[in-house]
């Protein structure tokens, strides 16, 4: 049957249980009054539907389909299962045609975002205007990243937590966005540093660094530094990438940040980007999502929509 529910190949274990199958069987056998009939429409084999109408008339304690010649007929009690058992299967197969489909012109629906306030910058403008193009009744809501990340995936957390494939989040699937690297932001006027950044200068500085949340967890990048043993003072800390480079105008302060984003902003916060000095990998931003969610056709096409923005946000230039 066409866009309709199939069953699979039913067990004929000796404790009879109804499942969905069996009322999907019953259904066919009922509407079609024929056990070959019936298998083929709900694509079993005629000894699977025999072995189904078996389990069904052990289950109900009644023969559902009476055989006179060689005519199968309704028993009382099949005549009073069949117009209400097709009610539910037909609600069961529009549930279920609705749900195969997402038209994102029409649907109304609201999506999550857990990112840092750089990733929110990089991917947010060109999402809305897919959004505002594409899916004019599809609403975006974005939050900060947690310390605990793994806890906004969690059912009824966000739908998509975008960060560094390095904190990977156990058990989630994910897929990769763009590449990205660290480097340091000084103030255009600092005298103090010439083109180059050196060991001796990245440690005598003072440091703004990234954090997350109240129990200060640190970004990758200061996080490869400190495994390196490198020693420096962190003076001040910000929870905000974006905000980094504008705090440290017109002061001796470094920061280490993404490359993408302080390039950018560099003109407007008036600071000048260097290599950083010591070898700190650089990352690549993913997407990750509940596995719940991973089949389900709007969670589909956000992703997709996700993907297409940030393949255009790795072409750019920095």
């Amino acid at each position: 049957m066409k866009g309709g529910i199939r069953a699979v190949e039913l067990s004929t274990g000796k404790a009879p249980h109804v499942d969905l199958n069996l009322l999907v069987a019953l259904d066919a056998l009922l509407q079609e009054r024929n056990v070959t009939r019936a298998g083929r429409r709900v694509g079993l084999s005629q000894p699977a539907m025999s072995a189904a109408l078996s389990r069904l008339r052990r289950i109900f304690g009644d023969e559902l389909l009476v055989r006179v010649k060689r005519e199968y007929h309704l028993s009382p009690l099949g005549r009073e299962l069949a117009e209400p058992l097709r009610a539910l299967v037909t609600q069961m197969e529009q549930m279920l045609e609705k749900r195969a489909a997402f038209d994102p012109a029409t649907e109304r629906r609201a999506f999550t975002i857990g990112a840092s306030d750089y990733a929110t910058w990089l991917l947010l403008h060109p999402l809305l205007k897919e959004l505002n193009a594409r899916a004019p009744n599809v609403t975006l809501h974005v939050y900060p990243l947690q310390p605990d990340l793994a806890s906004m995936l969690e059912p009824g957390g966000v739908d998509v937590l975008i960060l560094p494939m390095r904190d990977l989040v156990t058990g989630c699937p994910f897929e990769p966005l763009f590449p990205e690297e660290w480097v340091c932001a000084v103030c255009e006027t600092n005298t103090e540093v010439g083109d180059e950044l050196t060991k001796e200068l990245f440690q005598a500085l003072p440091h703004l660094g990234y954090v997350i949340g109240n129990q200060a967890v640190p970004s990758l990048a200061e996080r490869q530094l400190d495994e390196l043993g490198v020693e420096r003072t962190v003076e001040v800390t910000t929870e905000s990438f974006i905000v980094a480079p504008f705090m440290i105008r017109g002061t001796r302060y470094i920061t280490t940040v993404p490359g993408r984003m302080v390039r950018r902003l560099a003109s407007a916060a008036g600071v000048r980007v260097l290599e950083c000095p010591y070898d700190i990998e650089g990352f690549v931003e993913a997407a990750y999502w509940n596995p719940i969610n991973t089949s389900d056709p709007g969670h589909w096409w956000f992703r997709k929509i996700l993907r297409e923005v940030a393949a255009r946000v790795a072409a750019s230039p920095n």
